[in-house]
Order: structure tokens, then C-alpha cells, then sequence
């Protein structure tokens, strides 16, 4: 961790947001394939290259096969008593948080009730089956923690209403 350099922006929800999309089985929206690092694993999209067998990892944009991701993600869930949870774990407020906004209230039955639709998108995980067909509901539940010292007070209320919503805990280190 000490080794990592900080970007300029924290986008919360949108980082929320791609979880969703990937635990549901969804089209991807942020996560297509970059020539910056780190690179996107290939087998979320796509699992026919043997490197995917077994748990691998198959980076097509370096391998040259730019066509091989079809944009939507392949869920993890196969039976319907698999449980789901997501540990959050960020150094700081939401910045640059916002371009998911519209496709979240579009996604949830209500608006997003504060400036940000992290803790709604936590919610709406906890509380709806997110993979239809399967047995039982697929819910994801969300831990929150907030690392360090640069989060606001308004930012610690966030992950810690995320949380609660999204039927975790909140703690700090």
C-alpha cells in the first residue's frame, strides 16, 4: 500500500457501480480494457482462452486480441445459496463521483437520497436479488473502511451509511 501513488479522483459509486454490474452479469460500463496499468483481466468477459481454466488470467489487450471482451461480464454466481459481500476500502472522500448517478436512479426503485448514490447502490444490492433465475436472492452485502486520515467527517458518514444499507459495517484504520 505504501508503494501505491494516488490518482487525482475517487469515484466511489462508479467503482460501486462496475461491482454491480459485474456481480449481476451485466454489460460493463467503466471496466473494458485499457493499455494503462493495471490491466483488466480478460476472463471476467470472456473465459474460452485456456489462461482462464482454473482461476487464470488472460490479458487480451496485451495479447493482441482487442475483439476478444464482448462487453458483458460473466457473474460468479452459479447456484442459489452463493452469498456475496464486497469490502470497500478507500483513503478518501468521493471526488470525480458522479458520472454513474443517472444510471443508478435508473437501476433502484427511488432517486438517490443525499449528494451521492453510493450508500442507495449499497441498498439496492442488500435488498433485491441482483441475478435472476437462480434459486433464492442473490444479495450483495457491503463492508466499508475508511483507511487513514484524509476522509472528511461527511465522508466517514457515507461509508458508514453505505454500510448500513448495504447490511455491513463500517469501521476505520
Amino acid at each position: 500500500v505504501n508503494g501505491l501513488n494516488p490518482e487525482t479522483i475517487t469515484p466511489l459509486s462508479e467503482t460501486l457501480w462496475e461491482a454491480y454490474r459485474y456481480l449481476a452479469g451485466l454489460g460493463v460500463t467503466y471496466g473494458n480494457p485499457a493499455t494503462e496499468s493495471p490491466a483488466q483481466d480478460s476472463c471476467a468477459q470472456n473465459t474460452s482462452n485456456a489462461a482462464c481454466n482454473n482461476g487464470g488470467y488472460y490479458n487480451a489487450i496485451a495479447a493482441g486480441n482487442s475483439s476478444y471482451n464482448d462487453g458483458t461480464y460473466i457473474t460468479p454466481y452459479t447456484f442459489g445459496c452463493q452469498k456475496s459481500f464486497i469490502i470497500y476500502v478507500t483513503d478518501g472522500d468521493p471526488y470525480g463521483d458522479g458520472d454513474a448517478d443517472t444510471n443508478i436512479e435508473a437501476t433502484i426503485p427511488t432517486s438517490c437520497d443525499g449528494s451521492n448514490c453510493l450508500d442507495d447502490l449499497a441498498g439496492f444490492m442488500y435488498s433485491n436479488d441482483i441475478v435472476s433465475g437462480l434459486p433464492e436472492a442473490q444479495t450483495v452485502r457491503t463492508y466499508t473502511i475508511a483507511l487513514g486520515t484524509g476522509i472528511s467527517t461527511g465522508g466517514q458518514a457515507l461509508l458508514d451509511e453505505t454500510a448500513t444499507e448495504g447490511g455491513g459495517d463500517y469501521l476505520t484504520a
